[in-house]
């Protein structure tokens, strides 16, 4: 069992540009400082080139990451592009922090001033912050979406996702 508590620091600046009135630029980048301590840091795992079960302890770490966005906007009537490429630290399902970095593009189109269709693809790598744990991974995802506003503020949405996954364990 592992319970982690991490203080992140975080200090960005950044720029909306609206070049004109279909093109936008939004720009934010900063740094973070990150201090993660571990209680109950010990984990069992099965080493299969011993082919025994180890007991390993994960030290509390402080670590330091750049982190941002740049996203290009174009806007017609009925259609969009919009591009963009990120960084950032999130916390993970296995008690650890993940540097996500990923590039997104998504083009969406309203045939009708009710209806979306909304079209995107993702790639990025995601790691640990802690170097001393190697479990990075790459993935892509398409997906589609279908939005139908039914009211000034409402809309129903269904969404698709397809996503795919390389890692090391």
């Amino acid at each position: 069992n592992i319970a982690t508590e991490s203080d992140n620091l975080g200090l960005q600046a950044g720029i909306i540009w609206e070049m004109t009135e279909k093109w936008k630029i939004d720009a934010l980048v900063g740094r973070s400082w990150i201090e993660t301590e571990y209680e109950r840091g010990e984990f069992i795992f099965f080493n299969p080139e011993t082919g025994e079960f180890e007991t390993a302890r994960i030290e509390d770490e402080d670590s330091r990451s750049t982190i941002g966005r740049l996203a290009v906007n174009y806007r017609e009537l009925t259609y969009g592009v919009i591009a963009d490429i990120s960084a950032a630290i999130s916390p993970s399902g296995g008690g650890v922090l993940r540097e996500d970095n990923q590039a997104r593009l998504t083009f969406y189109w309203k045939p009708l001033e009710r209806l979306r269709l909304d079209f995107d693809g993702r790639v990025g790598e995601s790691n640990t912050t802690d170097e001393r744990i190697d479990d990075g991974r790459d993935y892509s995802e398409l997906g589609i979406r279908f939005a139908y506003q039914f009211a000034e503020e409402w809309w129903l949405s269904v969404r698709y996702r397809h996503r795919v996954q390389e890692y090391d364990q």
